[in-house]
């Protein structure tokens, strides 16, 4: 594709983002008073009402980037809300592509909004707030790329203090030798881990961790799903998510010390393939974000939104079989939201589809290790980021 033909073709799906929201924000899915898509909304308005120092003085399960963020979008009411939320969502979208275009390639750019379609055939997710942190992990990475090492450190940083998955591609700064953003990344996160903790005490932290101190399996999620299907438990609504069981906090040790040494493996058999951009840029940090998603007991539908930038980097760099795995994670998970009385309800084909979309998360993460476990091979090396200070000439190659 030519360099205009990318421009025209990212120019038209940013279209179809500007079309799609002007129809949510127009459906009776989001400004009816019982409308359900709305749910997460009426949360946040909720938190940004509440009176009182968060975490010390009323639960919130949300870090403090995040909070900020729902203070930041909260309106008079839970429909002006909603309509600040949406455009917040858009922005950060577009936010995510120019990062990769910045840190990347226009091609990277492209990718994304192709395959972030898959998302938007049920937009709910510009109902939620999960693309924050993905802006900030994105456009951390691409400053490190581009050698602002300060810069990327600290907006890194932040991204875990929107969501905790950001922690999982930390190691990438070490495998590409960025030691002072990565200094400059975990300096940061010890200081505002330090206030946060100074301002709220370790309640604060808990209640994140928790999801609000719930103790249930939510229905969707890898282990979740067995936990209802072999102890036919009825699903009830805890903290703002459907769950089965009252085991989850048993289990939440083991499971998180699963989860580290699962993202630990990856990152280390990828330290012997560090030359290789395409195993930490894609790789590696793809199947760390999966098992960030297939351990603990709670994954909700706008969890997978994660993915989408380092899928568009598996395609970029040549790595088709991860990439359609994560599409179809993607994909399979906005389709779940057309059945999602019926995965609640028990029935055995919405069941069906979402133990797929949990196999397919599982064969993610079992790929990358498998890629990341044999014999080493010729390494790709795949674009270097685009050049900032002049737009490329007509019929240069993105």
């Amino acid at each position: 594709m030519s360099s205009r033909g990318l421009v025209r073709a990212i120019l038209a799906l940013v279209l179809v983002r500007l079309v799609l929201v002007v129809v949510l924000l127009l459906s009776p899915l989001t400004w009816r008073a019982n409308a359900q898509l709305p749910g997460d909304i009426r949360r946040f308005h909720s938190i940004a009402t509440s009176s009182g120092v968060p975490w010390r003085d009323f639960e919130v399960e949300y870090p403090p980037v995040t909070w900020l963020a729902i203070v930041t979008v909260n309106g008079q009411t839970t429909h002006e809300t909603t309509i600040r939320t949406v455009l917040s969502q858009l922005l950060c979208d577009l936010a995510i592509a120019a990062g990769l275009a910045y840190g990347w390639s226009r091609r990277a750019a492209f990718i994304y909004l192709a395959v972030g379609l898959l998302m938007l055939t049920y937009p709910f997710i510009y109902l939620r707030l999960d693309l924050l942190s993905v802006t900030l992990a994105v456009w951390g990475l691409a400053l490190v790329r581009r050698d602002r090492w300060k810069g990327g450190g600290v907006v890194l940083a932040l991204a875990c203090f929107a969501k905790l998955w950001p922690l999982s591609v930390f190691p990438m700064l070490a495998l590409q030798r960025r030691w002072r953003a990565l200094a400059v990344a975990v300096g940061s996160g010890a200081v505002g881990l330090a206030a946060w903790v100074g301002a709220v005490g370790t309640s604060g932290l808990q209640q994140v961790l928790s999801f609000r101190n719930s103790t249930g399996w939510e229905i969707e999620s890898v282990i979740g799903w067995f936990v209802r299907a072999l102890g036919h438990n009825q699903a009830h609504v805890e903290s703002g998510a459907w769950r089965v069981g009252a085991s989850a906090v048993q289990w939440s040790r083991p499971l998180g010390v699963g989860m580290v040494l699962t993202v630990a493996w990856i990152w280390w058999r990828a330290w012997r393939r560090r030359d290789d951009p395409g195993t930490v840029e894609a790789i590696a940090p793809l199947a760390s974000v999966a098992a960030f998603l297939a351990w603990p007991p709670l994954l909700s539908p706008q969890y997978v939104c994660w993915l989408l930038p380092f899928a568009a980097l598996a395609v970029l760099y040549g790595r088709r079989a991860m990439a359609w795995l994560a599409a179809g994670v993607i994909g399979i998970s906005t389709l779940q939201l057309y059945i999602i009385r019926e995965i609640i309800w028990g029935e055995n084909a919405a069941l069906a589809m979402v133990l797929v979309r949990n196999l397919l998360l599982v064969t993610l993460v079992a790929v990358g290790c498998y890629e990341l476990a044999r014999k080493r091979g010729p390494v790709r090396t795949g674009p270097p980021a685009e050049p900032t200070p002049q737009p490329e000439p007509v019929g240069q190659p993105a």
